[in-house]
């Protein structure tokens, strides 16, 4: 891969011909080479990151994303604070490839994003692209149905002091102070922030106290732009996993099952420290230089550093099946199980600019190192962790993009060429313990058309092709997981004049081996994720937005999907017969996919004060691939209304209603079936949204 490395950049050096583009400055020089422009011709959103993070100051990025074109969102408690998660297209996060800066965010392993430790992080943002499909190549793990990427360096910088306080329902509130210098020495800008967030939250016992910072060096002259960066964020969260059941939607909506226990005294009890503790730090160095006035190059170097542990109180447990030599019997039983990461590499990218084209290319690079154990904490052994293991996950790429415009026509055709190596290693209980070691090479090409017929409209299309790796658990728990690859074609119109634009998209992506969850099990009865040949999601996106009267502006989007598996089979856990009782679907739904959504705002200026009103509608979605309509989410409605009030120069006060008319929303969840006595037994599980609450904020900017 090195040498195949220094021949890709010797050949595109080699390719320097023809006549040069004018002078490049150093301000149009995105950081982040999975950021596309105007006349791409991928799906692509550009988010206000000011509005968003202006209006609703104390939630987290999935929830301030949830007018976006398909994008749902959830939280373990219930009010958008704390665990949080999205799905775009109905892709869920470990399929969404997300950058900050060029880096990749993504956890090596899972392959999800956990944004609870990363608090505020939108505070420090500077722009946000929401790219759904394929779309461009990206650092890290492939984007397998969308990718997000975001800056946190400004191109420009003035001084400036923002102080931010947020309270609300349920105890919510937050604090941050953000500080920015001008330009010292004509060279130097210096970025400071610090925040501070705590919640009870909506579900029982469901509390959150997040803490982050944020700390960038900005070196800067007329070629050059250095950027050292440091952010990072602190969490504790009382778990709220377990979501509610069924039968207590109506009875007890909030309740909260995690750390329950029965005392033969006191009765129903529950273990306080019940909770996730993680700490996350990232450190990034990012370089980009002008090299001459038809030439760039960038560079980025990166580490992130993660550690944290979480508690689990364990009814009526033996605790010979932690430690194989105790006769301590069965008891109830405290585990605490930490894991503590390393992930470090860069990226480098040379960029060549012609009349008529624009070539870039690049290689990455990056390993990661986890290593996981458990330990008892009740009853108190001094013994060795009851498991241990390690991972070193390492990937490296390259990849080329040749952009060529011949008029109002802009071709693109890109190619990566990645690896991914892994290597699991140690215990995972008392009696399991594996050595595992793979390798996967892909190649991933990508085509696509911009065509601009006129000063209003625009064509646009591209064909891509992607393969993903299985992650950690498909790895350790079922040998015989293979790679998953989508096909996915994207074609839309965009018309867009001063007062409104409207745009069409189609898509078809098309998946081959997708890794689904089906029930089935392994040797040691856990459950795995297994390939289905072949599925798909299918649909139609359209977007709009403009003026209905001078101070009244509207924007909204609906989508509307096929999402489907082929010849799905289903595996229920047969206590009759001591093992599996499977079921064919010639054709059913995939799981978290809505048919339908609808989202509509309204935004009405007078004089000092904008009001907001939002809407979302969702249909219904399946808990599970089998169409089963006694597992699904509801279709649920949701209102919003925000407030502003630019008082003075300096002060903004906001006043947000969510969840207006108290909407019975279940956002997420998932059920667990199996048989016996002849019968199928079903039990559902949900984490639902939190009735009308609000949230009230002041913002200080000198």
């Amino acid at each position: 891969m090195y040498q195949l490395s220094k021949l890709f950049l010797f050949l595109t050096m080699v390719f320097v011909y023809g006549n040069v583009a004018s002078q490049i400055s150093l301000d149009t020089i995105t950081i982040s080479t999975e950021r596309v422009k105007s006349n791409a011709p991928y799906v692509h959103t550009n988010v206000d990151v000011v509005k968003i993070k202006n209006k609703q100051p104390i939630v987290d990025i999935p929830v301030l994303l949830q007018q976006e074109v398909g994008v749902l969102s959830s939280s373990d408690a219930g009010n958008g604070i704390g665990y949080s998660n999205l799905r775009i297209r109905g892709v869920d996060a470990s399929r969404i490839n997300i950058t900050i800066n060029g880096v990749p965010i993504n956890d090596a392993e899972s392959h999800q994003l956990y944004w609870v430790n990363m608090p505020d992080i939108i505070s420090s943002s500077t722009s946000l692209q929401i790219q759904r499909g394929v779309g461009t190549i990206s650092n890290g793990n492939a984007g397998f149905g969308a990718s997000i990427n975001i800056e946190t360096i400004p191109t420009y910088s003035k001084r400036q002091v923002v102080f931010q306080t947020s309270i609300g329902s349920y105890n919510s509130k937050r604090y941050m102070l953000n500080a920015t210098t001008p330009l010292l020495d004509n060279r130097f800008v210096l970025e400071l922030r610090g925040s501070l967030i705590a919640s009870d939250g909506y579900i029982e016992r469901a509390k959150s106290n997040l803490k982050s910072y944020y700390a960038a060096l900005h070196y800067i002259n007329k070629k050059n732009k250095l950027s050292l960066l440091q952010y990072g964020g602190k969490e504790k969260t009382y778990q709220a996993w377990y979501g509610v059941p069924q039968d207590s939607l109506f009875s007890n909506r909030n309740f909260n099952a995690a750390g329950m226990f029965t005392d033969t005294i006191n009765g129903v009890q529950y273990y306080q420290n019940q909770t996730d503790n993680y700490l996350q730090r990232h450190t990034n160095v990012v370089f980009k230089r002008v090299v001459s006035k038809n030439s760039t190059l960038g560079a980025t170097l990166f580490h992130t550093y993660g550690t944290g542990y979480y508690d689990q109180y364990n009814e009526d447990k033996n605790v010979s099946d932690f430690y194989t030599n105790t006769s301590l019997g069965v008891q109830d039983v405290i585990t605490q199980k930490w894991l503590t990461n390393n992930f470090y590499g860069g990226n480098a990218n040379f960029d060549l600019y012609f009349d008529n084209t624009k070539i870039s290319t690049g290689v990455t690079f990056s390993q990661y190192k986890n290593k996981h154990n458990g330990d008892l904490i009740q009853p108190t052994l001094t013994l060795m962790p009851y498991y241990f293991n390690k991972t070193v996950i390492t990937q490296q790429a390259i990849y080329t993009k040749i952009e060529y415009t011949l008029q109002q026509i802009t071709m693109l055709a890109e190619a990566q060429l990645r690896s991914v190596a892994y290597s699991f290693k140690g215990t995972k209980s008392a009696t399991v313990s594996f050595d595992i070691t793979k390798k996967y090479v892909f190649f991933n090409p990508r085509v696509g058309l911009f065509c601009k017929l006129n000063t209003a409209l625009t064509l646009f299309a591209s064909y891509a092709i992607v393969s993903k790796e299985p992650n950690r658990d498909d790895q350790i728990n079922r040998a015989n997981a293979v790679a998953e690859t989508l096909y996915d074609f994207e074609t839309g119109v965009r018309f867009k004049k001063q007062k409104g634009s409207f745009e069409v998209v189609l898509y078809n992506m098309k998946y081959t081996n997708q890794l689904v969850l089906n029930g089935r099990i392994n040797d040691v009865g856990e459950y795995v994720r297994t390939n289905v040949k072949s599925s798909y999601r299918r649909g139609v996106e359209l977007i709009g937005s403009g003026k209905i009267l001078r101070n009244l502006t509207w924007s909204g989007n609906a989508t509307f999907a096929q999402n489907k598996i082929l010849n799905y089979v289903e595996f229920l856990d047969n206590y009759d017969i001591e093992g599996q009782t499977l079921f064919k679907f010639p054709i059913t739904d995939l799981a978290f996919a809505p048919d339908y959504t609808f989202k509509n705002q309204l935004e009405l200026k007078y004089k000092k004060c904008t009001v907001t009103w939002q809407q979302v509608y969702v249909s219904k979605q399946y808990l599970d691939n089998t169409s089963n309509e006694t597992k699904i989410l509801p279709s649920m409605l949701n209102h919003n209304l925000i407030i502003e009030f630019n008082l003075k120069k300096h002060l903004t006060l906001t006043a947000s209603v969510y969840n207006i008319f108290s909407n019975n929303q279940l956002p997420n969840g998932y059920t667990y079936s199996y048989i016996s006595n002849n019968e199928i037994q079903q039990y559902n599980f949900f984490y639902p949204n939190a009735p009308r609450n609000f949230m009230f904020g002041m913002q200080v900017k000198l």
